[in-house]
């Protein structure tokens, strides 16, 4: 039998840990600053609901 060869490493593989050391963390930001930003997208609350832990209610549980 003939001996397999060892495997070659890939121009674009690439190990974890230098995936890891170039990515940037993302920032976070409040909730009250995302909720604020889903109501002003979506007054009426319609097109997705409950979104980031808000209400599921129409109109985001307030009054009409």
């Amino acid at each position: 039998m003939a001996a397999k060869a060892a495997p070659t490493r890939n121009a674009q593989h690439r190990s974890p840990d230098a995936i890891r050391e170039n990515l940037t963390p993302t920032p976070r930001i409040s909730s009250g600053l995302l909720a604020g930003f889903y109501r002003e997208l979506d007054p009426t609350n319609t097109f997705n609901p409950g979104i980031g832990h808000t209400s599921k209610k129409k109109h985001w549980g307030g009054c009409c």
